[in-house]
């Protein structure tokens, strides 16, 4: 139809949008693909924006089609149906639509981008989610286009941890056998005397095998890190429990004489915390849990050295306490169906979560009274302490938990594939972890003994 001919009334669009010049490039180039809707009076219905690009271009005529269903009281109705009911792709149709408009046509990314006024960057974001989509495709079942491209990037980075970690492999000792990856202490001995300091950075095996050390005092562990050679800290360090004591006696005795001025537990956190600043790689994460009353004091010792730091707490919801189950004593006071963690991250610019955190809440069922899988009074679920080591470090990082109790946080860190590092002052927890450790296959354990006396 001549456009002379098409009848332009007082349109509800009248802003052409900011693509419009785009809209004209394509016009031009690859011609009107959908064609302008009129009634048969010739009244223009649908594709006003087409045709002013037609109009700018000097064409004379353009592809109509005629809508015999439209009269006059139901033009306006059918134009806005003609806007609105227009259904845009979601991001996983987008992106195997580009990927499979980039095949046949035979374009780079960048040719193809500038036809869509996308820059290279988008273009070359949408093809590594769909490539590593093509490879793992529970992918495609993400949410959001974001949620896709972290999981893509966890994938990528485990891969090239892995092939890191294949081209670092060194032999430890001629005998080694998987079954039992438990070199003697001759040989740890020597390794200590001839680095001088544990580079956390090394990988000291000869297969992929996991390493795990746990010492008995977590300043002395920590002062023998080198400078910025640990991915991640997830610890729970006692709240202000008097950790002087027996292990008998400290469970659950908080330290009544608590001042800042006089008090072990402060000194004592103030210098695990720079110490953990050192240690940690520019950007790492660091999970502190604390008391409730104790989330300031914590989080402000964490700024103090030069962490930054989540303003307020993640905070860990015990599930199975909110349906009535509980360990306290109801006719005396209510139970606790939470505690809080303070989340930071070391000198530099933060890294990105491996995966998306939505909300500051983690829900996850706590401990009960009587159960004979609690291996410590104040553990922490080994899945809670998963979520938050699988979306802030990969497969072959290194964990580092001073405080670590019977080492759920170690054990955690073990079976998504990172060495770990800790520190338990008690004996009794560290033959606990030994235990737990023990049924991990390929791991390469020890135990270091210096510093303080052990507890008994």
């Amino acid at each position: 139809m001549k456009i002379k001919e098409i009848k332009i009334n007082p349109r509800i669009r009248v802003d052409l949008g900011n693509d419009f010049d785009l809209l004209k490039d394509t016009i031009e180039q690859r011609g009107m693909l959908q064609p302008i809707v009129v009634d048969k009076e010739n009244n223009l219905i649908g594709g006003f924006r087409r045709l002013q690009a037609a109009i700018e271009l000097g064409w004379k005529e353009v592809p109509v089609f005629v809508s015999e269903r439209t009269t006059e009281e139901t033009r306006k109705i059918d134009e806005l149906i003609e806007n609105l009911r227009r259904k845009g792709f979601n991001w996983q149709e987008k992106i195997k639509g580009i990927m499979e408009a980039l095949k046949e046509a035979g374009l780079s990314y960048v040719e193809f981008g500038r036809m869509f006024g996308w820059g290279e960057v988008y273009v070359g974001r949408m093809l590594f989610i769909g490539r590593a989509a093509e490879k793992n495709p529970e992918i495609w079942n993400c949410e959001t286009e974001p949620q896709a491209y972290g999981l893509a990037s966890r994938y990528r980075m485990e891969e090239v941890n892995r092939k890191r970690m294949e081209r670092k492999q060194i032999k430890v000792i001629e005998t080694l056998k998987i079954n039992n990856p438990l070199p003697d202490d001759e040989w740890f001995e020597s390794k200590e005397k001839e680095e001088g300091k544990i580079d956390c950075s090394v990988d000291y095996t000869q297969v992929q095998l996991k390493e795990c050390r746990i010492y008995n005092d977590a300043l002395g562990m920590l002062r023998k890190l080198t400078n910025n050679s640990v991915d991640i800290c997830v610890t729970d360090p006692p709240y202000n429990i008097d950790y002087r004591g027996t292990m008998e006696e400290r469970v659950g005795v908080y330290a009544e004489d608590y001042s800042h001025e006089n008090n072990d537990w402060y000194d004592l956190m103030k210098n695990v915390i720079s110490e953990l600043n050192r240690v940690l790689k520019p950007g790492s994460f660091c999970y502190v849990w604390s008391g409730s009353k104790m989330f300031l004091d914590v989080l402000n010792l964490m700024k103090k050295n030069e962490f930054s730091c989540y303003p307020i707490p993640l905070i860990w919801v015990k599930k199975n306490y909110l349906s009535g189950a509980r360990t306290s004593l109801p006719g005396y006071y209510p139970g606790n169906a939470y505690e809080v963690c303070v989340m930071g991250w070391s000198k530099g610019e933060r890294k990105r979560l491996i995966r998306p955190q939505a909300t500051n809440v983690l829900m996850y069922d706590g401990f009960l009274s009587g159960d004979k899988s609690k291996t410590h009074p104040f553990e922490k679920p080994k899945e809670l302490l998963k979520d938050l080591i699988s979306r802030s470090a990969l497969s072959g990082e290194w964990l580092v938990d001073p405080f670590a109790g019977t080492g759920s946080g170690m054990i955690a860190g073990l079976e998504l594939g990172l060495n770990v590092i800790g520190a338990e002052q008690v004996q009794g927890y560290r033959d606990e972890t030994k235990e737990r450790v023990r049924k991990i296959e390929n791991v390469l354990f020890h135990e270091v003994k210096e510093g303080k006396g052990d507890e008994k």
